[in-house]
């Protein structure tokens, strides 16, 4: 094989009235279910409902040295995992040290895998890249390398064992309805070997490297895509190592200019390296924060450092908060994040060197500060140098903990392990989550070349209105599916986890779109990643409306009247968005529709436009 070549602010945070401490979440180690397998460390776990059954699946690729371990693992009805990669002919290069992310990167509804690592554990010049399309239902959810997108990037893996495997980020940087592709890490293959690329995809099935000399080489820590100023464009968020750098890295917020061109935001933060740097809304003020937890790159000391960094509003600035205000304690670590104990506030947990324990569990106190409740933890579960992930893997409404590593002092049983990788599951007493409320589409209009879509704000029984997130799909005429965050446009199932590529914003602008192609839709997302159901952008509809269709109800069925010379193809949606009807209506015609008593939305393209009407039989 050929080598491939701040604070919303800050002083509202501290003049805060002081709130009782969070309720702590209680854990059980679920020990009846096939997962992964021992030495699991230096690596990822990334979870996906990867044959859209409305289950959560997951990917791993883990390993240290000689001890390589990649596999895909099925979530079965019963909450068991079957290793699909030992049943079928699927053949994933056995790769340690790894990272690896989920993509829908052509739109069939169907998610996509790239993968990362090193062919031999121990050498960072064995690092490769491997790309899978997602043959979908009609190839059984088959995963296939793709050579030809293997070949355009570039062979990567994390700088080492201790360093974390988060080197993708899968977002529309362009709003042109289609996921791009950013990467970083260590590239032994490329000049300068500390990498960061962003390939745009085609629409044809490949991407293609853009230009961005402004961006600043990193690798030793993650990157992230998050909207920071609420322009409706992703940003993104990077920080590592730059040994060519006069104080070795920065962490840098990356401001899209909405052309693929990016305006760099640094200076607010220590520089980590084998650590985390992730967007988090700490404050719920609808604007993304960052926490930054890893060894300080900076001063070369080498020292745990922990920071907040509040959003002052529009993403250019930001305020820093250290221990001695956040109660943080810094590690070298993997970063689990999401509302655990559903207060309506972001947690997080951290693996890693810490403080005297390998774990750590900080719950939000609601005024830029947590709370240290490691405590409920269960010491067999406690790990470094692996990976943690809050997922809500058995749909219950309660985030629970996916987590491998090293555990010190181990004695390989099942009460003392070496190589912990277990699903802890949240039996906490508090409610269950539940979803926020649709939000109402108030408009869908063509502005020239673009479509924007905007929304009123949704509700949620704990996140605060201001603090949810949204996320937005287009469906072609072709049956193409665009959505920002991976999902299930029927039910609102988010189909990844880990992800930032969400909106804080009531509106969205796709690009190069036509109305009259594409049906649109709107979800809410609170801060235990529960999705509500779509709200399909007929609803409410401010387009450019035809004249030659009417819509009426008649002897207890909906009639659509087309008064022009040519077909017309209509579509019927519940008020929930589901498509519940569709055809055609003959030119000069009528075409007359029986469903059940209800409100429904009737949407009718014409060649004059568009015509939207809400009914009630």
């Amino acid at each position: 094989m050929k080598k491939r070549q701040l604070l919303a602010s800050l002083a509202v945070g501290t003049a805060m009235v002081a709130m009782a401490a969070p309720v702590a979440p209680s854990f059980e180690v679920k020990t009846d279910v096939a997962f992964a397998s021992e030495m699991t460390a230096a690596g990822t776990l990334a979870w996906a409902d990867y044959n859209n059954d409305g289950l959560m699946d997951y990917f791993i690729v883990a390993g240290q040295g000689e001890g390589p371990h990649v596999g895909l693992y099925r979530q079965e009805t019963d909450g068991t995992f079957t290793n699909v990669t030992e049943e079928t002919d699927l053949i994933f290069a056995q790769l340690s040290v790894g990272a690896a992310a989920w993509i829908d990167y052509d739109n069939d509804g169907c998610l996509d895998l790239i993968v990362a690592g090193r062919t031999n554990g121990n050498e960072a010049s064995t690092s490769m890249t491997y790309f899978f399309h997602n043959e979908g239902p009609s190839g059984n959810y088959n995963l296939v390398e793709n050579f030809d997108i293997e070949d355009l990037l570039p062979q990567l893996s994390p700088d080492g064992q201790d360093c974390k495997g988060i080197l993708f980020a899968a977002a529309d940087f362009d709003n042109d309805g289609w996921t791009d592709l950013l990467v970083s890490g260590y590239a032994p293959f490329e000049t300068p070997m500390r990498y960061i690329g962003l390939f745009r995809n085609t629409q044809n099935g490949s991407f293609e490297l853009m230009s961005n000399p402004e961006f600043i080489p990193m690798s030793g820590t993650t990157v992230y895509a998050a909207d920071f100023n609420n322009d409706g464009l992703m940003d993104f968020v990077i920080g590592g190592y730059n040994d060519d750098m006069g104080d070795a890295g920065t962490p840098t917020v990356y401001l899209n200019d909405g052309d693929m061109t990016f305006t760099a935001v640094t200076g607010f933060g220590f520089g980590s390296h084998q650590g985390t740097l992730f967007p988090i809304d700490v404050n719920n003020d609808g604007k993304m924060d960052i926490i930054e937890t890893g060894r300080n790159a900076s001063t070369l000391s080498w020292d745990h450092v922990a920071r907040v960094y509040i959003n002052n509003g529009d993403g250019t600035s930001f305020t820093s908060l250290d221990e001695t205000v956040t109660g943080l304690a810094g590690s070298n670590s993997s970063v689990g994040f999401g509302d655990i104990n559903n207060d309506g506030w972001m947690d997080y947990m951290s693996i890693g060197w810490c403080s005297g324990s390998p774990v750590k569990l900080f719950l939000n106190n609601g005024d830029n500060s947590f709370t240290d409740a490691t405590e409920v933890y269960p010491d067999a579960a406690r790990a470094r140098d692996g990976d943690i992930t809050f997922v809500d893997y058995n749909n219950d409404g309660k985030l629970d903990i996916s987590l491998f590593g090293y555990r010190d002092g181990g004695g390989d049983t099942p009460e003392n392990p070496t190589w912990p990788n277990y699903l802890v599951v949240n039996t906490g007493t508090f409610a269950a989550n539940a979803a926020p409320t649709a939000p109402q589409v108030t408009s869908v209009k063509q502005e020239g070349a673009d479509v924007v879509l905007t929304w009123q704000a949704a509700t949620d029984d704990t996140t605060p209105s201001e603090a949810l997130r949204y996320n937005v799909y287009a469906k072609g005429n072709d049956g193409k599916i665009f959505c920002l965050s991976p999902a299930d446009i029927n039910t609102g199932f988010l189909k990844v986890n880990r992800t930032n590529a969400l909106l804080n914003t009531l509106s969205y602008r796709f690009k190069g779109m036509n109305i009259n192609d594409y049906t649109f839709g709107v979800q809410a997302v609170d801060n235990s990643f529960c999705g509500s159901t779509f709200t399909n952008a007929t609803a409410g509809v401010n387009a450019v409306e035809s004249e030659s269709v009417k819509t009426f109800v008649a002897n207890g069925e909906i009639n659509i009247v087309n008064g022009s010379d040519a077909v017309v193809s209509y579509a019927v949606y519940s008020v929930n968005g589901a498509q519940v009807a569709a055809g055609n209506c003959a030119a000069n015609g009528v075409a007359e529709v029986a469903l059940q008593g209800g409100v429904y939305v009737v949407k009718v393209n014409a060649a004059d436009g568009v015509a939207v009407d809400k009914v009630v039989l």
